[in-house]
């Protein structure tokens, strides 16, 4: 969802499909457990389709590589002017992109135009 386009060649608006939001690590293991139990009701039901369980095995690989980038957070400090969150990305490196990311994983920070104090960003 980060890498799509949310404007056109003119500037206008085109948005982009909701994924839901980005999950913190509690919701992406429960969201995981519950696949993987659908995914076993499917298995146990039809034995002879080995691509269920590789999807299973395809999906517990990318949650542990998207728990493991959750290792790459760092605490830095913004002072105490305010900053808007997509300033701080460019700031350290990062794309703008992970401004929503970096809000979910900083729910102090209630408006992202004014940021200010200890946040905690991605390591770019």
């Amino acid at each position: 969802a980060e890498k799509s386009t949310g404007f056109d060649a003119l500037g206008n608006f085109i948005g982009a499909e909701s994924s839901g939001g980005i999950l913190d690590v509690t919701e992406l293991e429960r969201s995981l457990s519950e696949v993987r139990s659908y995914l076993q009701e499917a298995v146990d039901d039809s034995r002879d389709m080995p691509s269920l369980k590789e999807l299973a095995l395809s999906l517990l690989k990318h949650v542990n590589t998207v728990k493991l980038e959750r290792e790459k957070i760092i605490s830095v400090d913004v002072g105490a002017n305010p900053l808007p969150l997509h300033l701080i990305c460019l700031k350290y490196g990062l794309s703008h992109d992970y401004a929503e990311r970096i809000l979910k994983i900083n729910p102090h920070v209630s408006n992202p135009n004014f940021v200010t104090g200890e946040v905690n960003i991605y390591a770019g």
